[in-house]
């Protein structure tokens, strides 16, 4: 076998391995719409955050988007519940959080609630309930915001290694912001949701864009021999 042929291989049995590992990276998205709940004392509409100052974005459509790495963070685990959690905010100053992304779009304006504050994933089927959970302090400057969804259902999985499905109709979300003295709090209103690994390419894939680089660099360093011999 060809030098070529040995690198794909171990190529691709490497990246096979990885993508085997990388298979507890899950992304949950959520798309449906807002649902104004609360406000106060001087906030006027949610769409100070998602839009024009006093912009009504009661009815809008939203999308939720969470990435997260069931292998990342602190574990607390119960034969009836699984607790995971990570962040500075927890008694582990120095774990991760599980939720790598948390993204709220509403209007075209997209919000992060992830910067390593706190991420939660707590699974309860005993009470029929599963949360995911990012919330942020936007780096210390004084104010926090959080973005979550409940799965509601009778046949809860304790964990996600893998994908499982339920009505959107069994999913509610909520997201918020607190500055200390004004607050803004609305509920999302799914009519869709899934839950899928994160797509990456196939390991096979990789081996031969590995193998192709390889193969130009090797035919660039023939050229630039063939060119200083002649030279």
């Amino acid at each position: 076998m060809s030098k070529l042929g040995w690198a794909a291989l171990c190529a691709a049995s490497v990246l096979a391995t990885a993508g085997e590992a990388g298979a507890t990276v899950m992304v949950a998205t959520v798309t449906g719409t807002v649902v104004q709940s609360a406000r106060g004392p001087s906030f006027v509409y949610p769409g100070d955050l998602f839009g024009p100052p006093d912009t009504n974005i009661t009815g809008e459509a939203f999308r939720a988007d969470f990435t997260f790495d069931t292998t990342r963070g602190t574990p607390t685990s119960t034969p009836t519940r699984n607790i995971v959690e990570g962040g500075i905010a927890t008694a582990d100053y120095f774990s991760l959080s599980p939720i790598i992304s948390a993204t709220l779009q509403i209007n075209g304006h997209a919000i992060s609630y992830v910067d390593g504050f706190y991420g939660l994933l707590y699974f309860n089927p005993g009470s029929q309930y599963i949360n995911i959970f990012s919330e942020t302090d936007y780096n210390g400057l004084h104010f926090e915001g959080g973005l979550g969804i409940t799965i509601h259902g009778s046949a809860l999985p304790l964990n996600f290694d893998a994908p499982f499905a339920v009505p959107a109709s069994d999913v509610s979300g909520t997201y918020y912001y607190n500055d200390g003295q004004n607050y803004e709090r609305g509920s999302l209103v799914p009519t869709s949701f899934s839950l899928n690994p994160l797509a990456v390419p196939e390991p096979s894939t990789w081996a031969l864009m590995i193998v192709g680089a390889g193969m130009i660099g090797r035919s660039v360093r023939q050229r630039q021999g063939n060119i200083n011999r002649q030279i």
